[in-house]
């Protein structure tokens, strides 16, 4: 989410700072606590996320293929295409640099993230899943951005052709020490992931 679900997760770091802090609030979807081997739909809004397509926010831990960073993720095709936000405050006229991860949902052709600053898209990719018994197959993105206010939106949405209820994860938001290093020069960060990975565990798609 339908993480996103794409799964995301997500952070905003001071680059030049010595011991940059992240931003977001939850960027790695471990709020709230979904039992293992399961995925629940939360309606309305989570930890740090507002739902704001009223289709409900997915959470999963495990259920339906392995998660990039910690032990849940965010499925962005929930019970319908669904898109999630969340504001931060910035400095105006500052550069940060958007990272995350994004991965099809095993065994589903139509997973398409649509990412959004501040209402400008900045990032649109469509991805098929293998199919089972295959994992998820995890991609770091990031993109540089310049905030125009005191406070910036960062949106990710799941822009499937289709709307079956699967597809579309996001996860992971580093830590900030390595985002640091990989975007060094860049004035802030907002992460989610700066490296491919590729999870290996067996999780079947539900």
């Amino acid at each position: 989410m339908r993480t996103l679900f794409c799964g995301i997760t997500a952070s905003l770091l001071l680059a030049s700072a010595i011991g940059a802090q992240n931003l977001l609030t939850n960027p790695s979807f471990e709020e709230p606590d979904v039992a293992p081997g399961t995925a629940q739909i939360f309606a309305g809004n989570i930890a740090g996320w507002t739902d704001s397509s009223s289709c409900g926010i997915e959470v999963q831990d495990n259920c339906c293929g392995s998660p990039s960073d910690g032990s849940q993720h965010v499925e962005l095709d929930s019970d319908c295409s669904s898109t999630i936000s969340q504001t931060v405050s910035t400095t105006p006229g500052a550069k940060y640099v958007l990272t995350f991860d994004f991965s099809p949902r095993p065994g589903v052709v139509d997973n398409r993230l649509v990412v959004r600053w501040n209402g400008v898209q900045i990032f649109d990719e469509l991805a098929a899943g293998a199919p089972p018994p295959a994992d998820t197959d995890w991609n770091a993105h990031a993109i540089g951005v310049t905030a125009t206010g005191t406070t910036s939106t960062v949106e990710f949405e799941d822009g499937s052709f289709s709307s079956p209820g699967v597809g579309t994860y996001i996860d992971h938001l580093p830590e900030p020490g390595r985002s640091t290093a990989l975007l060094a020069g860049l004035a802030m960060i907002v992460g989610l992931a700066t490296q491919h990975r590729k999870s290996h565990a067996g999780g079947a798609p539900r």
